[in-house]
């Protein structure tokens, strides 16, 4: 959150409440999606499928950071 509001400038109002709408979302929709995979191929798969998400959240955050490293605040 603390990076995104580094970024925005004067909107950072939109990006809190977009912030904020996004981990709501994400805590809601992962029980569901969790709930659907763990009957259909079982808890080894579940966790495999988790680690999957987070690796490549984990690529897209390096890339993503890496891209903007040259880029200046704006304050």
């Amino acid at each position: 959150m603390a990076y995104s509001l580094e970024y925005v400038g004067s909107s950072g109002g939109t990006a809190v409440s977009i912030y904020l709408v996004l981990m709501e979302l994400g805590m809601a929709l992962g029980p569901v999606i969790m709930g659907i995979i763990i009957p259909v191929a079982g808890y080894p798969a579940m966790f495999l499928f988790l680690a999957l998400i987070r690796l490549i959240n984990l690529c897209y955050f390096q890339f993503y950071v890496s891209k903007r490293r040259n880029v200046t605040p704006r304050v």
